[in-house]
């Protein structure tokens, strides 16, 4: 049919984000504030488009708060166009750190990640280095210092829950004090 040829259709283009600012709110007192600077290609066709960068896309002047609670989501549905993804980015730099925020934590960050996978499908992975940040416990804050490592990954599926994953290697320290018991 004449819909079937005009979505086999071969497309190509760029787009240019050149300080494109994002901000936004979410529930439970979520945000976040960006500014991305991307060139991206695109290819494929109008059904299975192609967004690609040559060069990574640079996120600058980030501040996140994560919410305190996320909202259920409901099940994925097929998408008429489902773009594949092939991105590099950079989050921040050493000299001028990413800001993450949540109930007890705050951390300044830099690294770099990619997306791949489809829009229906995401593979989301970014390695950070911990620059600085503190957690604070019931009890007893930890500062924790330069040179912490963690690994965000984002899996999705389109035909069930997608997987989630943070793993962390912190480097911090804390002091300590006790009340003498006896005489």
């Amino acid at each position: 049919t004449y819909q079937k040829t005009i979505l086999r259709s071969p497309i190509k283009g760029r787009i240019e984000l050149s300080e494109f600012r994002i901000r936004e709110l979410f529930a439970g007192n979520g945000a976040l504030d960006v500014e991305a600077n991307a060139d991206l290609r695109i290819g494929g066709t109008l059904k299975e488009p192609t967004v690609s960068t040559i060069f990574p896309a640079a996120f600058k002047q980030l501040s996140a708060n994560m919410p305190s609670e996320f909202p259920e989501v409901s099940e994925a549905t097929s998408l008429p166009i489902d773009p594949k993804f092939s991105i590099t980015y950079v989050v921040a730099q050493k000299i001028e750190p990413a800001r993450f925020r949540a109930a007890t934590a705050s951390f300044s960050v830099y690294g770099a990640g990619s997306i791949q996978g489809t829009l229906s499908a995401p593979i989301v992975t970014t390695g950070l280095t911990i620059d600085s940040g503190n957690i604070r416990l019931p009890n007893a804050r930890v500062a924790i210092e330069e040179g912490g490592k963690a690994r965000f990954s984002y899996r999705s599926s389109a035909t069930g829950p997608g997987d989630l994953r943070l793993d962390v290697d912190l480097k911090g320290r804390t002091g300590l004090s006790s009340v003498r018991l006896g005489g």
